[in-house]
């Protein structure tokens, strides 16, 4: 049968693969050992061996399924018969690495915060970078998410009370960094992103204060949109596709953090409080594919001791999408499979007093997406996609600085067949 691959930049490529039982991956659901699953509450299944889970059926009934797979890199799920989604949601497993801080202001209360990269978004966990899931089902109904998606940036705050002293903010922290792959026999890395530049307050009028952009300089490797991949990560548990063990991918680094914003108390005349620069966004890949941060803005001149101004946090940059493949003999129309970047966190609004207003803080740059793969027979069009995250909104005040950038788009890769 012939099925559609979409990869980054518009370009659609067609692809013959085997239908029915034949099909890669098709027929490998698991004996059902650990029998029938049905969920009462939220459930995250403990880290540590065996990482794989083997249900008969299973139902979502309208919770969600995932993960802390701290480590072994992976969590690979099989249903030998029939998997109801019914409102929930199964997740990728966080890899339980600590979020990028947001820039801290020297007076918190009277300059707005930076906003930490990676902070909790729609879904659990999102506060860490993704690692890669695996769902085999023979059947799947329902309607629900099967998701890898990064983490959403946290929103830079805004100041709410007045200053009575100039104070610089401090730039966010560093994304972490990823240069190796759990597991063996697989070329993928994540890279991490630089910081977003804290505000200041001084006397130079017309600058504005830098956002982080992407960094990926320690990554050697990349995941590339070839047949060889494309099957390892198919058949990522047995040989021969796996040489020395499974091929299983952790994809973890996080947004770089965005800056605190400056503030001024109006003296001497002349001061003008800046806005932090927005954190850059997770990258999945060796290319920077994370959007950069957005650049803080600087508020108005003061004339007097009168007028007090701080200016926004900015926004934390977004989390890459993961790796999620789903492997099935029929899939609907409702069931999503997406691993699609975080978006970056809006930057802070400024506050102000008199003729004076300080900066609004650049938004944070969105995240890479990742890999989605769905190799199925579907009864409709099943949803795979790998978008990258959107760019955080600036926050108002002062002069306008540079938007912040959304992330690079990943590798969606719908394989079906439809009947």
């Amino acid at each position: 049968m012939k099925s559609s691959i979409s990869s980054p930049g518009g370009v659609t490529t067609t692809a013959t693969i085997l239908a029915g039982a034949a099909a890669p991956g098709l027929g490998q659901y698991g004996d059902g050992a650990d029998g029938a699953l049905t969920l009462v509450a939220n459930t995250e299944i403990a880290d540590g061996p065996p990482i794989c889970r083997r249900y008969s059926t299973g139902d979502l009934a309208g919770y969600y399924l995932s993960g802390r797979s701290q480590a072994y890199g992976y969590l690979a799920l099989f249903f030998s018969g029939q998997l109801n989604l019914n409102g929930g949601a199964i997740y990728a497993p966080g890899d339980g690495s600590a979020a990028a801080a947001g820039g801290a202001s020297a007076a918190p209360t009277k300059s707005g915060n930076g906003g930490a990269a990676g902070g909790v978004g729609s879904g659990p966990h999102e506060d860490h970078g993704r690692e890669a899931l695996y769902v085999y089902a023979k059947s799947i109904i329902g309607t629900g998410t099967i998701s890898s998606k990064g983490g959403s940036g946290v929103a830079g705050s805004t100041p709410t009370v007045t200053p009575d002293t100039n104070v610089n903010g401090n730039p966010g922290s560093n994304g972490t960094q990823t240069t190796a792959c759990k597991g063996t026999a697989y070329a993928g890395v994540g890279g991490g992103t630089s910081r977003g530049e804290g505000g200041i307050a001084d006397s130079a009028v017309g600058a504005v204060v830098p956002g982080g952009t992407p960094n990926n300089a320690n990554n050697t490797v990349a995941f590339t949109n070839d047949i060889r991949d494309i099957v390892g990560l198919i058949y990522p548990f047995n040989t021969p596709y796996a040489t020395t063990g499974p091929r299983r991918t952790s994809v973890s680094p996080d947004g770089g953090g965005g800056g605190a914003g400056g503030c001024c108390n109006g003296w001497p005349p002349g001061n003008v409080a800046r806005a932090g620069g927005g954190g850059a966004g997770g990258s999945f890949r060796q290319r920077p594919g994370g959007g950069a941060g957005g650049q803080g803005s600087y508020g108005t001149q003061c004339t007097g001791p009168a007028p007090d101004s701080g200016s926004g946090g900015a926004g934390g940059g977004g989390l890459p999408g993961g790796v999620v493949v789903v492997v099935t003999e029929s899939a609907p129309s409702t069931l999503t499979v997406t691993a699609n970047g975080g978006d970056g966190g809006n930057g802070g609004d400024s506050n102000g007093a008199g003729s004076t207003q300080g900066g609004g803080g650049g938004g944070g740059g969105g995240g890479e997406g990742g890999v989605s793969i769905l190799v199925s027979q579907s009864t409709g069009a099943p949803t795979a996609t790998a978008a990258g995250g959107a760019a955080g909104a600036r926050g108002t005040g002062g002069t306008t600085g540079t938007a912040a950038v959304a992330g690079q788009a990943g590798w969606p890769m719908n394989l079906r067949k439809d009947t």
